[in-house]
């Protein structure tokens, strides 16, 4: 199997069923991950997406980012902020999360 480029592992997102679980890295409830497409009006701009499975907000709430400081950046976002798909278990979520 061919190694995982570096700047995919650094897109990885974690979801957890609370804060407390995401803060101590335990309960896992899913993963997915960020991404970011370039915004073709404002250049130099771009719109992140948070992406996982749509079965996976239904158990698991609270994002948890790695960032490259060796920090953790947590932050719960309701069901209700996710677009989910009507016929693949695909959820996205767009927001400013941080990219260091």
């Amino acid at each position: 199997m061919p190694r995982i480029p570096d700047d995919f592992i650094d897109s990885v997102l974690y979801l957890y069923p609370s804060t407390h679980e995401a803060q101590e890295g335990i309960n896992i409830g899913g993963s997915g991950f960020l991404v970011s497409v370039e915004a073709e009006q404002i250049a130099g701009s771009h719109f992140i997406y948070a992406v996982t499975n749509r079965h996976v907000i239904d158990v698991a709430d609270v994002i948890r980012l790695n960032t490259k400081e060796g920090k953790t950046h947590i932050e719960k976002i309701s069901k209700g902020e996710w677009v989910c798909s009507e016929t693949d278990d695909l959820a996205v979520h767009t927001k400013l999360f941080p990219m260091t």
